[in-house]
């Protein structure tokens, strides 16, 4: 799998699908990784977009809410963005703490 795709795939759907089912319930939209090295190994199931390059499949109920969605993922993939700098280490503190790895900062 090519590291750029782990890389999307990883984000979007964070430690145990959590940011990916977060994302859904707050914009109550849809939101897929796809393209080609997305899938998971063993992944039985074809898609026609398995050739095309890494992107974000967002399906929603309103433009309004596509685009709250959209928003969210830019941001999160923002690497200069300090929101996106929050939301990223929020997520990598939750991985640590359901991984039983939290470490606490002595003074």
């Amino acid at each position: 799998m090519p590291g750029g795709a782990l890389k999307l795939v990883g984000l979007i759907i964070g430690p145990r699908g959590n940011t990916q089912k977060r994302m859904q319930e707050e914009t109550n939209c849809t939101i897929a990784v796809r393209g080609k090295g997305t899938r998971r190994l063993g992944d039985q199931v074809r898609d026609e977009s398995d050739n095309d390059p890494p992107h974000v499949l967002i399906r929603g109920p309103t433009k309004e809410r596509l685009e709250q969605a959209r928003r969210l993922i830019e941001t999160l993939l923002d690497f200069t963005s300090e929101e996106g700098e929050r939301m990223r280490n929020e997520a990598n503190h939750e991985l640590h703490v359901l991984n039983g790895t939290v470490r606490e900062d002595k003074p």
